[in-house]
Formats: structure tokens, sequence, C-alpha cells
């Protein structure tokens, strides 16, 4: 392809410059030789022929510089001077180039972490059916300036039964558990969620089950839902997982289900 060969011959010119060079004059010479000896032909002197192959061909500075220019290694060499003119001046403070270092790793650092989340929070779309559908709802206390407070369940339960606008509604809190067992215990990151959170999401269950209507109610069986990481992890992917009891901070859950996308 052309960009190919263009880049080929800009890192030949960058790297063998004197060849880039010499090729240039010979180029030069031999056309003026082929001028010569046209004058020469037409019954000019020698010294007259060259002088007038030399006018009407211009400048030779100029023209072996317009040449480099095409053939040079262009952008290539100015980026190489500069680069070795940058060190140069690293090289001769070095306090300067130590702030500078760290700086610039600061500001690498920052500029990643905000991209990250950036990109997760507003660029790439949520891993749920229609995100776009989705919004969340939190309580306001004007008086104490809080506009973004968490509901309490009996809220969210008027919330639900008075609901004429969305859907479905769904609450979770997130939470964390000690999960025992026959492995080494750990702390797991978890949510609890009221029982319509997943079909809310669109998020269906790879093995099982999630949660069923009023499965979420007081008195009711503890349910829980594991990710498939977590299954994955602690549970080997075993297939016969759903229906097996967990120990979760010292109660006793039942694994109904496995779903893909942790919520």
């Amino acid at each position: 392809m052309a960009w190919r060969k263009l880049f080929r011959d800009r890192l030949r010119a960058l790297l063998y410059s004197d060849a880039v060079h010499g090729e240039i004059d010979e180029e030069v010479r031999f056309h003026i030789e082929m001028r010569t000896e046209e004058n020469v032909r037409r019954g000019m002197a020698p010294e007259e022929a060259r002088r007038d192959a030399e006018r009407r061909f211009g400048r030779l500075t100029r023209i072996k510089e317009m040449g480099y220019e095409v053939r040079g290694g262009g952008m290539l060499e100015t980026l190489w001077q500069d680069l070795r003119y940058g060190l140069r001046m690293l090289l001769k403070n070095p306090g300067f180039t130590m702030v500078a270092v760290v700086a610039l790793a600061l500001g690498v650092g920052a500029n990643s972490a905000i991209f990250s989340v950036v990109n997760s929070l507003l660029l790439r779309p949520l891993p749920f059916d229609e995100p776009d559908r989705l919004v969340q709802v939190w309580e306001a206390n004007p008086r104490r300036g809080k506009m973004e407070m968490p509901a309490s369940f009996p809220n969210f339960a008027d919330w639900r039964d008075q609901n004429h606008v969305f859907e479905q509604a769904a609450v979770y809190s997130d939470w964390s558990f000690n999960l025992t067992g026959s492995a080494e215990p750990e702390r797991i990151r978890s949510a609890i969620v009221s029982s319509m959170f997943f079909s809310t999401l669109g998020i269906k269950p790879i093995l099982g089950r999630t949660l069923l209507p009023g499965e979420d109610q007081p008195g009711k069986d503890l349910s829980v839902v594991i990710s498939r990481r977590l299954w994955q992890r602690r549970f080997n992917s075993d297939p016969n997982v759903v229906g097996k009891a967990v120990d979760l901070s010292g109660k006793s859950f039942t694994v109904v289900g496995v779903v893909a996308e942790a919520p």
C-alpha cells in the first residue's frame, strides 16, 4: 500500500540520510549533464552550455532541499530531532526532569482513572436490557440539604403499591457478608434486594431462577442468587449448586440461581 511505501522511504531517509542526499545530488548532476549535452548539440560552447543548464535548472541548493523534503525523513526526522533536543535539555536539568516525570505520571494516572469512571458510567451502556428506560429514585430532605437519600423499605413499598408511572419497581441496598463453609472464609460484596430486582433490570438466570414475588417478605426462607464468577471460583461451576445451603454471616441461605452479570 502507498502509506507503507511512504513510511519505508521516510524511515530509510531517517536512518541513511547521507545516502538519500547522495542520490539527490546524483539525480541533479544527471539532469544538468543531459541539459548540457543538449546545449552542446545546439552549437553552444561546453562552458556556456553548462552555465545555461544550471541557470535553467534553478538554484541548486534550493532544488536539493526541495528534493529532500519529498524524499527525506519528513515528520519522522523532525520528531527525532525534537526528541534528541528534548532529551539533551532534560539531561542538563535533572531536577526539572524529575518534577516533570512525576507531574506527567500523576496526570496520566488521574486521566486514566477519570476515563475509567466516565467510560463505565457514561460511555459504555449498562449491561441490562433497555438501559435507557432505567431510572433511579431517591428520597430528598431539603431542610437538611440532602437531595439524594436512600429510601426505607416501607417507603419503597408505598411507592411500589401506588405506582402508576413505572412498569416495575425494585429496591436494593449494598451489603457484604462473610461466606463460610468448606473452603476458606471470605468477605464477599453483595446486596439485599427486593423480589422484582432481577426482572426490573432484565437479568435472566443461567442456572436455576431468580427471586419470586413475595420471597422478600419477612418470615420467608432466606434465598440467595449468586454471580457466575462466584459460582465458578467458589463452587467449581457445580451444576447442582441450586438448592444447596450456604452460610452468610452466620445465617443459612438457599442458593436458588446463578446469574451471568453481578448486579
